[in-house]
């Protein structure tokens, strides 16, 4: 799902709503694919916390919205920033702050398992993560 926002007024609306009912939102693209379908409406809710596994519409740096699953956490400051990867992307996203999140997939025109996540896909998501975090470590090594 990809749109432009760059001052953030999208954003702050979908959020406002998300927070008290679902946002229903056109999926464009293929991150997400076979589970959320390219053209497929989901429904979109805010939560207080986001764990691995869940799939989340996010507001990118670039300022375009992205459907893609948590993965894991990154320090940042005092917070943490959120680590998404679609699940056909071979990288992860940059690391995005928890304001920039409308929320998660809780239905629509998807997978069962994108709105209620299994736990395998969650371990599935933090193995990711794990990966991710090694092959830095390395990086850094060498």
């Amino acid at each position: 799902m990809r749109n432009r926002d760059p001052e953030g007024k999208v954003l702050r609306a979908l959020r406002e709503v998300a927070g008290s009912e679902p946002v229903r939102m056109r999926v464009a693209g293929d991150c997400m694919a076979p589970l959320a379908q390219h053209g497929a409406m989901v429904e979109v809710s805010a939560a207080r916390v986001y764990w691995p596994g869940d799939v989340l519409a996010f507001q990118s740096r670039g300022g375009g919205l992205l459907l893609h699953r948590l993965i894991g956490y990154r320090p940042r400051g005092l917070s943490l920033n959120l680590v998404t990867q679609g699940d056909s992307c071979s990288a992860c996203d940059a690391p995005v702050g928890k304001e920039h999140v409308i929320g998660k997939v809780t239905g629509g025109e998807c997978a069962p398992s994108l709105a209620r996540v299994p736990l395998a896909h969650r371990l599935r998501a933090m193995a990711r993560f794990s990966r991710l975090v090694l092959s830095r470590l390395k990086a850094r090594r060498a």
